[in-house]
């Protein structure tokens, strides 16, 4: 007859004691600003390598979007661990577009953990700088109140995008948002108090920027 040992609680992992070295594989991408984050901060992912695919296992806590070959936008939603798993992209498995599906090969580039932490954790990344006025003083707004916040970029910079997070899904119910009449300008109406970030997202990819818009009741 086998016996079983019930783990001691010597054996849990403990993130304050070791860190998150143990749940890494591979060589994990930089991230922009520091981990932990807290609930509603964006964070990029960036690698040298082409991201073919990624998995999220707790997307809840976490979630990403592919943006070009080599980053991936991450948007911290509520408090917890989550756990990255990237893909090699086409520029290291070669062009797979003739290989039958069933063939077809995915190889892990790496496993890499986040945490998210409670806004008051002195642990959390630092809020990023805030989005500016057309008159250049810091944006902030109350709900249900319209403003207009300037593009961080260099305004000869073509914009290609701009990708809106938060802690919970934005939708047309919370969030209005829209191009400004004036060139390098975006309007903003919230129906719900928080901290916004945008992830402004230049032509060339090299002149990105991210600023926050905090609502107040």
């Amino acid at each position: 007859q086998t016996s079983f040992t019930p783990a001691t609680i010597d054996n849990v992992y403990d993130f304050d004691r070791d860190g998150f070295e143990g749940l890494s594989l591979g060589v994990c991408p930089e991230l922009w600003r520091p981990s932990p984050m807290a609930p509603s901060q964006v964070n990029i992912f960036s690698s040298d390598r082409e991201i073919g695919t990624f998995y999220v296992n707790t997307p809840q806590i976490a979630d990403g979007s592919g943006i070009n070959a080599g980053d991936m936008l991450v948007v911290a939603k509520s408090v917890g661990v989550v756990q990255f798993l990237l893909f090699e992209g086409s520029d290291f498995l070669g062009d797979q577009r003739s290989t039958p599906r069933r063939e077809r090969h995915s190889a892990l580039m790496a496993s890499c953990p986040l945490q998210v932490v409670a806004p008051s954790n002195p642990q959390a990344a630092p809020d990023i700088q805030s989005c500016l006025l057309q008159n250049g003083e810091p944006a902030r707004a109350r709900v249900d109140q319209t403003v207009t916040l300037k593009f961080p970029l260099d305004p000869s910079i073509d914009l290609r995008f701009v990708f809106k997070g938060a802690a919970h899904v934005i939708t047309s119910n919370n969030m209005d948002f829209e191009y400004g009449q004036e060139p390098g300008t975006f309007n903003v109406s919230t129906h719900a108090a928080g901290k916004y970030e945008f992830l402004f997202r230049s032509e060339t990819g090299d002149q990105d920027a991210i600023c926050m818009l905090t609502v107040t009741p």
